[in-house]
């Protein structure tokens, strides 16, 4: 009896393994088959991003591309506008040169690493990359509205509304970026590009790294945090600082710190010596000052942001005030239609009068005159 029921409990222990080892077996196929799906939802975003209806190749050479003029210029590499030969399409190329130099070699393979990580849509993505004896290129889309620095050039500055919805689409790649451990450490509108259809695209990752090993000193003076200054640890919270003297910058058209003196500016930067300007609503005001704390740690997460109250207020706002718009343009041109239809129908009453048609009133109301033929009525 006890050999037959050591039998019957191995005969039930092997089934239950078979049956977890099948689990475990479909499971694990099914975590393959979505990751795959994943890496080509990446492929076809990178082959698909900017302009859905013109497909560029990701392959690239100095063949296919005819250079024009050059648009900016960065730490490591300037950018030019190139005509894509085969599909007749206007790109942005960042040039660098090629050079032995470690930092800059790892400047490279780090930008190039960041921009095929990214699949957002708040950040410029990549078409594809390519190398010649003395330069390293990556090809981007051309957008032809620019940076949001020249933008603002031209506005000044900006009203709550839209500066709260340029916030949120930062803020929506800012945390993308963390997410994947990336901290972009040169923020700026220089770097921040505005789409075709008036989004946000976050690109110049030359600067970049990732946080498990971000040292030195870096980025764009005016936006750079206390602790970049000081060459200290740097972590996620250098972003939400240059994120805080942007949304400063938008409300009022000035730097949230500014000197003629590259020395004093540092002083300043790093004592957390800035004015609050009297155009900046007080509760953006709130945000700006959470961002621009002196001590990194005491600077809010960018997720926290994303879920401010002036963020999500103003936004909510924001849509509101596009959905009325957009109400508006339909009963504007119902307005339309009716008042074309009141004339049609007074221009062709005119035309009835100048023919000999008329009306005439009977019993108070509006009768038109038809041409029936006349009766005499005799006894």
């Amino acid at each position: 009896m006890e050999t037959k029921k050591m039998n019957a409990e191995q005969d039930d222990l092997y089934y239950y393994m078979r049956k977890w080892s099948r689990h475990f077996r479909y499971f694990r196929n099914m975590e393959e088959q979505r990751e795959e799906q994943k890496r080509m939802q990446c492929l076809e975003h990178l082959k698909d991003a900017g302009n859905p209806e013109n497909r560029l190749h990701a392959q690239f050479s100095e063949h296919n591309l005819v250079f024009s003029e050059k648009i900016g210029k960065g730490a490591f590499g300037e950018v030019f506008i190139a005509q894509c030969i085969p599909n007749d399409t206007k790109v942005a190329v960042k040039r660098m040169k090629n050079s032995r130099k470690e930092l800059q070699k790892y400047t490279l393979l780090t930008e190039t690493r960041i921009h095929m990580l990214s699949n957002n849509k708040n950040i410029l993505p990549l078409f594809g990359y390519y190398q010649t004896d003395e330069y390293f290129h990556l090809v981007m889309p051309y957008y032809v509205k620019g940076s949001l620095s020249s933008y603002m050039d031209e506005q000044g500055s900006l009203d709550r509304i839209e500066c709260a919805r340029i916030s949120f689409e930062i803020l929506n790649a800012l945390v993308y970026l963390h997410s994947k451990k990336i901290v972009h450490r040169d923020l700026k509108p220089d770097n921040i590009l505005i789409g075709d259809n008036e989004e946000i695209r976050i690109t110049d990752f030359g600067m970049a790294d990732f946080q498990n090993r971000i040292e030195g000193k870096c980025g764009t003076l005016n936006n750079m945090a206390p602790e970049v200054i000081k060459c200290q640890q740097q972590s996620y919270s250098v972003d939400v600082w240059s994120f805080g003297c942007i949304v400063f910058e938008m409300l009022t058209g000035h730097y949230a710190f500014d000197d003629e003196d590259d020395g004093s500016l540092e002083k300043k930067i790093c004592s957390g010596s800035y004015k609050m300007h009297d155009k900046i609503p007080i509760i953006a005001a709130l945000l700006i000052s959470e961002c621009l704390q002196k001590i990194p740690s005491q600077r809010p997460s960018t997720k926290t942001l994303f879920f401010h109250t002036w963020i999500v207020d103003t936004t909510e706002e924001a849509e509101k005030k596009r959905k009325i718009e957009d109400i508006n343009k339909v009963l504007g041109k119902n307005a339309l239609k009716s008042e074309t239809a009141n004339q049609w129908k007074r221009n062709n009453k005119s035309a009835m009068k100048d023919s000999g048609k008329g009306e005439s009133s009977d019993a108070g109301r509006k009768t038109t005159l038809r041409n029936k033929p006349k009766i005499d009525y005799k006894e």
